[in-house]
Order: structure tokens, then C-alpha cells, then sequence
């Protein structure tokens, strides 16, 4: 008994031994249609980081290429993509693979299918045409004699044109080289499209600072700019990249952060009703944003990538610039080290800071997350809880349904319009957070139903958010 006992040890342990070397070896991998979960699955994951200065970690220092000698000519300095970016954080692959630990050149993509890549190709200052047009034209503060940044001003200091490649090549090369498809596309655009940081940056450095009509007008040129020209910018950019991206993919568009604090005691930078004023226009375009990936999904006809909308507002808010714990960098006047010219005010000012792209990374690693199966994976020591699930109603119809009435007289004007908004947006994200469906009034001098019964919450919001005053109330 003793030695069939042992035999069948000896026989247990050499059958352990061979699945273990069988398993070690690529050549032991199943060659059947199993094989698309090696090369896409946690050993093979492509990402693509695509978009502008809140994708690229505009701010946080150290860029890559920021030692280099001829950093001048690295195109990852001259994009100031940081080494602690948002997309960087992110893990892929049931959490197996860390983006930072297998950054690629997308001028030479890794074609190992069994490898995992990371091409990062955002850039500061980047709006849609750099995505999808042509190359995006830097220009850079040099030495004449060493021909080295510089930021020294008059003589002492020529300025030259660099070009960022088109980033869609660099997604275009990935896919190639990847069986024609990514896994992920990650991507912030459209803010420098309407020029929401200029508006910002205004108010310090111009004569606008406590001009509210200066800066409400300009919040109104941005939507106007929107509404003429970037909305079909920004939706033929979605439609581009999720065709580049391949039809196995997803690609993941992120949301921008309210920039600014709106509490009491910061009115010698910004006045309350300017911060109130910028953020709403944020909130509101993030509306569009997220209303235009919708309509990009319905007219998907399943040969490109499926577009996510990855909302950032729960994890900045509280931690605007100037607030007493910040994500986002304050105007930070003159030029850094770091800046590609001598400036009024930094580049660096208005953009998320270290901070600020942990709280990036948590939020659209939980859409990753979701994606994958609801397995959080945390970019930092923060916890990062799944996607929350809706909880089936319980209760009747009549008791989910909430009319918002909301006053848009001209004695609304200003400051208690803006408050409005604000609140009014908050509650549509709390009833619908709790399985209602909202409508929404106004009234002046008459009552207009801006929206019926509706669970359409960037409709709502964009509605909520986009509100102006009118004539005077009909209290009769």
C-alpha cells in the first residue's frame, strides 16, 4: 500500500511539474480562439492616451525627456506629458497591468501581441484639429547660442516652432500593430476649443477682475463657439478616434473638474459670482460633452469602438483652486522653469496637481473597472469603490417623479441665477441618483417647460445649467 501510495505521489507531482512548464511557455497557449484573451487580455492590453493639457498632467512635474540635453526636440517635453499623469495610474487588465510601467513609442509600436503598451500622445494646449487635422505647432523660448530652453527675455532669448505629430497617427499605429483594434483609447478635449482656461486666466491678467459682464460675456462666446463650430468639431473627433480605436475597443472620454472655489474669502483672486459663472459653464458643457458621445454611440453601426463618458465632478468637488484642500493648481504668475516661454502666467496655472490627477484616475478607473467586470483597482492608496449599481424602484411611479420650478426672472439676474444653476444641477444628480425622473419649469412672465418626466440626466443638467433671466415674474 505504502509504495502505490508513493508511486502515485511521484506520478501527482511529475503531471504538476509538465502543467507548470506547459504553462510558462508561450508555445503551450491554446491555439484556438482562445488566443484573443492572450493578446487582449492581461498580458497584451493596449491603451492610447490621447487629448489635451488635463490628459498630458500640464503642471505636474517631472515631464518625461525633462532631462534630457535636447529636450527641445522630445516631443514628450515639448507636450509636457508628466511622469505622474492621470492615465499613467490607471490599471488595466484586472488590475495586472500599471500604464506608467509599460509606456511605448508610438513611432515604433510594439507588435509582441503578447506584450502590454501604453501610448501616450496627449499634449498640452491640444484642441480637436491637433487630434485628428495635422500636427500641433509649438513654439519654444531658446538660446541663440546653444540653441537650449531658455526663458530669459530680449536678446538673450530666440523663439523657434516645434510640431507635435497628429495624434490620431500615433492611434492609427497601435491599432495596426495590434490586429486593428486597441482596448482602450483615454481622452480630455474640447476645453481649449472654448477656451474655458483663457476666461479664467483673463480675469488675472486682464482688466476684467470683478467685471461680471466681461467674464459672463465671454462664458457666452464660449457657448456660442460651441454651438456653431465646436459641438461638430468635438463629435467628428469622437467619431475618428473610435474608428481608429477599432471595433474592440472602448474609448473612454473624461470630463473636466468645476476650477474654481465658490465659498467666502478668496474674492481678492475671484469674485463668487465669477467662480459660480465659470464653473456652471463647465458643468454645463460637460453636459454636451456627455450628450454628444451619446448620440455618437447611437449612430455606431458596430465597426467602431463603444465611447464611455467619464464624469470627474464628484471627485473635484470641494477641491477647486483656492479651495482650503485643491486638486487644481492656483494662477500661478510667471513662468516656471519647465514652461516653453516666458509668460504672464504660467501654463502650469489652473490645471490639476498631483492631487488633482489621482482624483482623474480614480474616477475613470472606475469606468474601467466597470468595463472589466466591477473588480476596483485602485490607482493610489485611496480606495476606489465599483461602479454603484441602481437598486430596482420599490416604490410607485407618483412618488419617483420630481417637478423642478424654478424662477428666471430678471430679479434673478446675477449672482442668484448662478446660485440657482448651480443647486439646480446638484438636484438633478441627487433624484436621479435616487431613482426619480425629473422635470423642469421655469417662469417669468410666463411658466415654460423646459423638460418633461425625464432619468436623461446630462438633458437635464445642460437644460439646469444653461438657464438665463428674463423679463419679470407673473406672480398672479
Amino acid at each position: 500500500m505504502s509504495r502505490t501510495r508513493d508511486a502515485r505521489h511521484v506520478l501527482l507531482a511529475a503531471l504538476l511539474s509538465v502543467l507548470l512548464v506547459c504553462g510558462s511557455l508561450a508555445g503551450c497557449a491554446d491555439q484556438s480562439a482562445n488566443d484573443d484573451t492572450v493578446y487582449k487580455g492581461e498580458k497584451g492590453a493596449v491603451v492610447v492616451s490621447l487629448g489635451d493639457s488635463y490628459s498630458s498632467g500640464e503642471g505636474v512635474e517631472p515631464f518625461y525627456g525633462q532631462n534630457d540635453d535636447n529636450k527641445v526636440n522630445d516631443q514628450d517635453w515639448l507636450a509636457h506629458r508628466s511622469t505622474k499623469s492621470w492615465p499613467g495610474k490607471l490599471r488595466v487588465s484586472g488590475g495586472a497591468v500599471l500604464l506608467s510601467d509599460n509606456k511605448a513609442d508610438s513611432a515604433n509600436p510594439v507588435s509582441d501581441q503578447s506584450s502590454a503598451a501604453w501610448y501616450f500622445l496627449a499634449s498640452s494646449g491640444a484642441v480637436t484639429a491637433d487630434i485628428v487635422e495635422g500636427e500641433q505647432v509649438k513654439e519654444v523660448g531658446l538660446d541663440p547660442l546653444t540653441k537650449k530652453h531658455t526663458l530669459a527675455s530680449g536678446a538673450s532669448v530666440s523663439y523657434e516652432e516645434r510640431t507635435i505629430d497628429r495624434q490620431l497617427d500615433g492611434l492609427e499605429s497601435a491599432a495596426a500593430a495590434n490586429g486593428g483594434s486597441v482596448d482602450y483609447v483615454t481622452m480630455t478635449i474640447g476645453g481649449n476649443d472654448v477656451g474655458f482656461v483663457d476666461v479664467v486666466m483673463s480675469c488675472i491678467t486682464s482688466n476684467q477682475l470683478f467685471d461680471f459682464r466681461g467674464v459672463e460675456n465671454r462664458l457666452d462666446q464660449a457657448e456660442e463657439d460651441f454651438n456653431s463650430t465646436v459641438r461638430a468639431d468635438m463629435r467628428e473627433t469622437y467619431v475618428q478616434v473610435s474608428a481608429a480605436a477599432g471595433p474592440d475597443a472602448h474609448v473612454i472620454v473624461a470630463g473636466y473638474p468645476t476650477l474654481l472655489d465658490t465659498t467666502e474669502g478668496h474674492f481678492l483672486v475671484f469674485h463668487q459670482n465669477e467662480s459660480l459663472m465659470i464653473n456652471n459653464k463647465v458643468e454645463w458643457f460637460n453636459a454636451q460633452i456627455e450628450l454628444l458621445v451619446n448620440e455618437v454611440n447611437a449612430d455606431n453601426d458596430g465597426s467602431r469602438a463603444q465611447v464611455v463618458f467619464a464624469s470627474v465632478a464628484d471627485e473635484f468637488r470641494g477641491h477647486e483652486a483656492y479651495s482650503d484642500s485643491p486638486y487644481i493648481n492656483e494662477v500661478m504668475l510667471f513662468a516656471q522653469a519647465e514652461d516653453l516661454r516666458d509668460t504672464v502666467a504660467s501654463a502650469y496655472s489652473i490645471h490639476p496637481n498631483e492631487l488633482g490627477t489621482d482624483a482623474y484616475a480614480r474616477a475613470v478607473q472606475r469606468v474601467i473597472d466597470q468595463i472589466e467586470g466591477g473588480q476596483a483597482h485602485g490607482p493610489t492608496d485611496q480606495s476606489v469603490p465599483s461602479q454603484p449599481q441602481t437598486e430596482p424602484a420599490t416604490t410607485t411611479p407618483v412618488e419617483k417623479d420630481v417637478a423642478l420650478v424654478l424662477d428666471v426672472s430678471g430679479s434673478m439676474d446675477g449672482q442668484p441665477l448662478e446660485e440657482t444653476k448651480n443647486a439646480a444641477g446638484q438636484f438633478v444628480d441627487v433624484a436621479l441618483e435616487n431613482g426619480a425622473e425629473c422635470a423642469l419649469v421655469t417662469y417669468d412672465n410666463e411658466a415654460r417647460t423646459l423638460s418633461g418626466f425625464s432619468s436623461d440626466g446630462a438633458t437635464l443638467r445642460s437644460e439646469a445649467l444653461g438657464l438665463d433671466s428674463a423679463g419679470r415674474p407673473n406672480m398672479r
